[in-house]
């Protein structure tokens, strides 16, 4: 709609003969980009700006380019400067902290992973407070909030907020798979966070958050096998870790050293009372006693 309104108002424009610079960049900008002339979009949103920094709808587009292209922080920034010249709007206020939890996830260094994620919580808990706040943008600002309280690890605050958004959007993969993992946070490895992972896998094949929890939860278990091949989905899906990506290194030198014949993978023993998965060769449930089963038998 907005879109739409520039538009009318640049064509309007035009035929008084009158248009600005910023606003004729603006629209050879959509133009490029439309047209898959992606760079020289940027080259020319930036050449509006240059010409009138507070033009707003530059900005935002700008932010909407670096992020489609999975420039992040560059889109956080341009988001940053939305927010400068349009507080009231909840868009980049959301946008900025859907930008920062995906710089977020390629951070290993704890100090800098809080704050990312705290200033990310910070741009969705403002979103929350704007009078003018649509049902989808509030479920966005909801879920993502959750998401980062997740990630600092405050699961009782984390489940407020994840459980609001699934409230409000029960069919949603990423509000079902995020309170799959607050449940694994609360309870240990379980049968039915693991199905949620897997079928959010089986809905987006390159979901890099659910690749890397499952070869969290089976690296956790014991399972090596099993680790292995979703941590290497998982840097094929693009997704960015030293630490992994050593360790499936050196699993690999251990494997070939071995001469070991193609991976199997092991048996996953479940609590058919609490659905909890035991460690590789448990046969005894820790929580409740019981016995556990094959999971293709529970």
């Amino acid at each position: 709609m907005q879109k739409l309104l520039i538009l009318c108002i640049v064509i309007f424009l035009w035929a008084c003969g009158s248009v600005p610079v910023y606003e004729q960049k603006y629209q050879e900008g959509i133009s490029a980009w439309e047209q898959g002339n992606k760079k020289e979009a940027i080259v020319l949103l930036n050449e509006s700006l240059a010409d009138n920094p507070q033009y707003y709808p530059a900005r935002m587009e700008l932010g909407n380019y670096h992020r489609e292209l999975q420039e992040y922080e560059q889109a956080a920034k341009d988001y940053e400067a939305a927010i400068e010249l349009a507080a009231q709007e909840s868009d980049p206020w959301i946008l900025a902290g859907e930008s920062y939890l995906q710089v977020g996830r390629s951070i290993e260094d704890p100090e800098e992973y809080q704050k990312v994620f705290l200033t990310a919580q910070y741009k969705f808990s403002k979103a929350l407070e704007l009078p003018k706040l649509g049902s989808e943008n509030k479920f966005r600002a909801t879920l993502g909030k959750g998401i980062c309280l997740l990630k600092r690890t405050l699961t009782e605050d984390a489940r407020e907020y994840l459980g609001k958004a699934l409230e409000e959007q029960p069919n949603d993969i990423e509000a079902k798979f995020y309170n799959a993992v607050l449940k694994e946070q609360q309870v240990g490895p379980n049968k039915a966070s693991m199905e949620i992972y897997e079928k959010v896998i089986a809905a987006n094949s390159k979901h890099v958050e659910a690749l890397k929890q499952m070869g969290d939860l089976f690296k956790k278990l014991g399972h090596t096998n099993q680790a292995h091949e979703y941590y290497s989905r998982f840097l094929n899906a693009g997704g960015k870790s030293a630490s992994i990506q050593e360790w499936v290194i050196e699993q690999d030198k251990v494997w070939q050293a071995a001469n070991a014949v193609p991976r199997e993978k092991e048996t996953i023993m479940i609590c058919p009372d609490c659905g909890r998965i035991g460690k590789k060769g448990q046969k005894v449930c820790d929580f409740d006693g019981s016995d556990l089963i094959p999971q293709e038998k529970s």
